[in-house]
C-alpha cells in the first residue's frame, strides 16, 4: 500500500514523505535496502540521458539535480520491520 504526507512549512518550504508497504518473503536488512536504492540511482540516471546527477548526501541520503542545480534531495532511509 502506497503512503503520501505532505506538509507546508511557514517558510513555504514543502516536506513530503511517500513510503510502501510490500510483501515479501524475508525480512528488510540494510544491505537489501542499500541495494534496491542503488538500483533505483541507476535508473535514474540511465533514463536522466546523462544530465541527472544522482549522488550521496553527508546524512546518508541522496541529492539528484542537473549540473549546478539541486532539484531534490533525499534523507537517509529508514527500514520499518
Amino acid at each position: 500500500m502506497f503512503h503520501h504526507h505532505q506538509a507546508i512549512d511557514a517558510t513555504g518550504r514543502v516536506r513530503s514523505v511517500q513510503s510502501l508497504d510490500l510483501p515479501i518473503a524475508q525480512n528488510p536488512t540494510p544491505a537489501g535496502a542499500a541495494e534496491a536504492g542503488q538500483r533505483y540511482w541507476s535508473f535514474l540516471r540511465r533514463i536522466g540521458l546523462g544530465l541527472l546527477r544522482v549522488g550521496p548526501r553527508p546524512d546518508g541520503g541522496v541529492a539528484v539535480g542537473l549540473p549546478g542545480l539541486l532539484l531534490l534531495a533525499f534523507g537517509a532511509p529508514t527500514i520499518l520491520a
